[in-house]
């Protein structure tokens, strides 16, 4: 278990989410940690300076997306679940206890509507030599008010470097093949997000940057990613 996909269905009145989502869902799933695991949730919260786990926004099926512009709306479907939702971690029995923690209340409240848990699945295990964000990856000393520069690469370039050193990774295991710049909200301002594609050397670092993430707050669902290749 490294990687699993939550299933999630609407059940109260209202079925749309804000696009913050990813950071209310990242907040949710800590709270339930620090409630069914409350030491453990403290000495995560205090010992790790980089979180070992990583957590998507909560993504619609094409089919059943509508874009409102501030919002998404979920329209009604007759399928088990309406949506979903990605947790990774490097480490199993961290994921186990998130899984459970959100297992024993599976009513999620992403305000301004509900959820329920349909079902948990765990994703195999993949080879890994290319890897992109399906959310912006965020970096606190980015800005937006120019193109970016040889100084802006570096720095990015550098944040990821000091991840994956952080878990014992090769600090040159891997290269950015592609970045650019997509603007998020976060903490009621917009800040500059970005979509990056990496290329892997070896498989322990693919194994790193596909489990906790590129960038800062990557369990509040910036820099979360998926293989491509």
């Amino acid at each position: 278990m490294s990687r699993v996909v939550v299933n999630i269905k609407a059940i109260g009145e209202k079925n749309i989410l804000t696009y913050d989502n990813g950071v209310k869902l990242g907040s949710l799933i800590y709270d339930r940690l620090r409630t069914y695991y409350s030491e453990f949730a403290t000495e995560l919260h205090n010992s790790f300076k980089i979180k070992p786990y990583s957590v998507s926004n909560i993504r619609v099926k094409r089919e059943y997306f509508v874009n409102k512009g501030k919002y998404i709306e979920i329209k009604r479907n007759n399928d088990h679940y309406d949506a979903y939702f990605y947790i990774s971690s490097l480490d199993n029995k961290l994921l186990k206890m998130i899984v459970t923690s959100l297992m024993n209340d599976p009513d999620l409240y992403i305000t301004p509507s509900v959820f329920e848990i349909q079902d948990v699945k765990v994703l195999e295990a993949e080879k890994i030599r290319t890897l992109k964000t399906i959310t912006p990856a965020l970096f606190y000393d980015s800005r937006t008010d120019h193109f970016m520069t040889i100084e802006d690469y570096n720095r990015i370039l550098n944040v990821i470097r000091d991840k994956v050193r952080f878990f014992g990774g090769d600090a040159d295991g891997f290269r950015i093949k592609s970045i650019h710049e997509k603007v998020v909200r976060f903490k009621g301002r917009t800040v500059p997000g970005h979509i990056i594609t990496i290329k892997v050397k070896d498989e322990y670092t693919g194994k790193i940057l596909y489990n906790v993430g590129v960038g800062h707050k990557t369990t509040l669902s910036f820099g979360f990613t998926k293989k491509i290749d």
